[in-house]
Order: structure tokens, then C-alpha cells, then sequence
């Protein structure tokens, strides 16, 4: 540790250097609840009723890609979740004092139709390159 004591001491004296780590969002430390499954707004305010009735304390809810219209990432689908619905479920749960969490893949599927890859299209005119500096596309 040579002249600047002990791990505490250099700790601290990094910490005034570079900034204080901050604390996590209070939500972050309590129960999750994560199932992959289908599911529906519905679903999801029965749960959240229930879960208020039983005093089970969860604080946040994750959707994992079941919440997607065809694994398009950031679109509902709209069939389980209406705009309608997901307005009286974001409700119900911000009125709870719970929070959503979703989560998405680290990729995005290469479709015309899909307006995520269009605008990485437009924006990059591509979207990963391969090694051999070429717009690559995976078969999943």
C-alpha cells in the first residue's frame, strides 16, 4: 500500500478524485418479478392485484421478449397489450408503487417492417458491422 496507508484511506482519496459511487434507485434493491412466459396487460394487473392483497412486497415487474409483437423490441403486442390496456395497466401499477423493467435482446431483427432497423438504417446505413467491414446479418 506504500505511503498512502491502508485500502480505506486510498479508497477515499479516489473516491474525492473521481466521484462518489451513488446509491442504487431504492426499487432496484427490492423483489423482482421476472417470468418468461406469454402474458397480457390483464395478466399483469391481476397480478399486481394480487400481489397487493396477499402483501407480497414486489417492486418491480420485468417483461422478458414475450412482451413483443414478433421480437420487434420496444412494440407491444398489441393483440395481448392494447394501448388501452397498457394505459389501465401502467396505472394500476404506478398506483401500487411498482415499476416495469423490460428487457430486450441485444440485437435487432433485420426487417423492413421493423422501425427500429430502419431508423439504425438511416441513421448508420448499417447496423453491425462484420469482419470484414460488411452489414452483418445473422440467420436465427
Amino acid at each position: 500500500m506504500g505511503a498512502e496507508g491502508n485500502p480505506k484511506k486510498i479508497q477515499k482519496k479516489l473516491s474525492e478524485l473521481t466521484g462518489y459511487t451513488p446509491m442504487p434507485p431504492m426499487h432496484s434493491l427490492g423483489y423482482h418479478f421476472s417470468k418468461w412466459e406469454e402474458n397480457s396487460a390483464h395478466q399483469i394487473v391481476e397480478r399486481n392485484s394480487d400481489f397487493t392483497n396477499f402483501g407480497f412486497p414486489v417492486d418491480v415487474f420485468w417483461f422478458d421478449s414475450e412482451y413483443a409483437q414478433d421480437y420487434n423490441y420496444g412494440e407491444y403486442d398489441h393483440k395481448r397489450f392494447s394501448q388501452d390496456d397498457v394505459m389501465h395497466m401502467n396505472q394500476q401499477v404506478h398506483d401500487s408503487g411498482r415499476r416495469f423493467v423490460i428487457a430486450a435482446d441485444p440485437h435487432i431483427r433485420a426487417s423492413h417492417d421493423y422501425f427500429m432497423y430502419e431508423e439504425g438504417l438511416k441513421k448508420q446505413g448499417k447496423m453491425v458491422d462484420d469482419h470484414h467491414m460488411s452489414r452483418y446479418i445473422d440467420d436465427l
